[in-house]
């Protein structure tokens, strides 16, 4: 069965079908103006990339829980750990898992909670996160959208997929730092998210740890709207990016930026592009929402073939060498940024 089938049947079971939501839950602390939020998510080793270290694996996994809990508009973030290990796990994989999951908590801001659940099998990491939020600060969820509405994204997408592609047919001189900063994957939104909701300018919003166009589905689901993109909008994307990157390299998996995808009213666009300043950044335009539901459309002419693209599966060449040994020091010292951009000399 499909991933999406699964959660169908699920929810069906759970006698949730009919709430959208995916990223996040939340509920408010009877007697106070205090509301608590919770996701959960689920790292297998080894799908993709390859020969990833274990640090930077773990590393990930954390991040990407993080990123779900970032629509929620929350603060106090703290981390809870499963993680499956083979039984033929040696102390020095144990080590590294840790030294990932400890700096992705630092990085964050985030506290561990309850130490780490463990059990024997495939190596994999489930990550249940928690925040506190402002019971009178609502976040809007995926269902917001309307008619009318931008589609903006927090960073433009592509770095991971172009460090990919790159390292799967090599050429030209990329700079080590550029794929190894892009294959990190960047940080969760946990403070634009908390400004977004706080500025409440956002009729929609929803975590893109997943590639962009199975993003922009799920929100125009979750909203019942469609979403035309903008294509020059589109191109813009790739120019920040080292070599020239498709469309469907931005937008298609596996992908493994983190971002927040969100919907706002036009006029409300000066009071978001002032939640970004507060953090020295800009928004980045995508599109708009449309009244054709669920249908995604490229300059209003062009469907876009979401189904096909968001289901092709990435495999590595005979060439791929995942460039890194490890966590990089900026990670280890709790630096890092958004990733850089260009080739040696630039």
């Amino acid at each position: 069965m499909h991933e999406r089938e699964v959660i169908t049947l699920m929810r069906g079971g759970l006698g949730e079908d009919e709430n959208p939501e995916a990223d996040f839950d939340h509920w408010p602390v009877p007697g106070s103006d205090v509301r608590l939020a919770s996701s959960v998510d689920r790292a297998v080793h080894g799908d993709c990339p390859p020969g990833e270290p274990l640090d930077v694996w773990a590393y990930r996994g954390v991040n990407a829980a993080l990123s779900d809990l970032a629509c929620a508009g929350v603060s106090q973030p703290a981390v809870q750990l499963d993680l499956q290990i083979p039984r033929s796990a040696d102390p020095t994989m144990v080590a590294a898992i840790a030294a990932g999951v400890r700096h992705a908590i630092r990085i964050n801001g985030a506290t561990l909670q309850n130490g780490c659940n463990t059990t024997f099998g495939p190596t994999a990491l489930t990550t249940s996160v928690r925040g506190v939020g402002r019971r009178s600060e609502l976040p809007p969820g995926r269902t917001g959208a309307a008619p009318g509405d931008l589609v903006v994204v927090s960073r433009r997408p592509g770095r991971f997929n172009a460090a990919l592609a790159h390292l799967n047919h090599p050429a030209g001189d990329l700079r080590p730092e550029w794929l190894a900063s892009a294959l990190l994957g960047g940080l969760p939104e946990l403070e634009l998210g908390r400004l977004l909701v706080e500025s409440e300018s956002i009729t929609a919003v929803i975590d893109a740890n997943d590639c962009l166009l199975i993003t922009l589905d799920d929100l125009a689901r979750g909203s019942e709207v469609g979403i035309d993109l903008d294509g020059s909008a589109v191109e813009r994307l790739g120019e920040g990016l080292p070599e020239a990157v498709s469309a469907e390299c931005l937008l298609g998996p596996p992908s493994g930026d983190l971002a927040l995808v969100m919907t706002l009213r036009p006029e409300r666009f000066d009071d978001v592009r002032a939640a970004f300043a507060r953090l020295g950044r800009r928004p980045w335009r995508l599109g708009r929402c449309t009244a054709t539901r669920g249908q995604l459309t490229l300059d209003g002419r062009h469907s876009v073939a979401k189904a096909e693209v968001a289901q092709r599966v990435w495999s590595p060449s005979t060439a791929f060498r995942h460039p890194l040994p490890g966590l990089p020091e900026v990670v280890v010292h709790g630096q890092q940024g958004e990733p850089c951009v260009g080739r040696h000399g630039e």
